[in-house]
Order: C-alpha cells, then structure tokens, then sequence
C-alpha cells in the first residue's frame, strides 16, 4: 500500500515512516503541505496520514524526505 504521511516532527515523522515500512508499506513522508501537493500531483495514494496542523509556509530548500 501507498501511504503519503504529512508530519513537520522530525522525530514522529521518522518514527511512523520506519513503522509503517516495517509492515511492508510504500511511504512517502511531507513535511509540509505545499511538499504534500507536489507529492499528491505526481503520485496516487491508498491513505494518507495528516498532521493536525501541518507547516504551509514558504518553500523552504531541501526538506523534503521519502
């Protein structure tokens, strides 16, 4: 299963990525929402897990993870 997870907590994010692989799951980890965007234009998910609250500022260099 494709998952797309949006977490800005380095340590929660890395956590629920290495969990989720672990259980045989394909992860795709945001750490905003505008690297949520470019992720969800480019590929289709079965779920994705959303932070409450997540960062939708200004496009930060270099902080994307997968």
């Amino acid at each position: 299963m494709r998952i797309l997870l949006v977490e800005d907590e380095p340590d929660l994010g890395a956590a629920i990525k290495q969990s989720l692989n672990h259980s045989n799951h394909v992860v795709d980890w945001a750490l905003d929402g505008l690297d949520a965007w470019d992720y969800l234009k480019l590929k289709e998910y079965h779920l994705g897990i959303f932070d409450e609250r997540p960062r939708v500022g200004v496009r930060r260099k270099g902080t994307r993870s997968s």
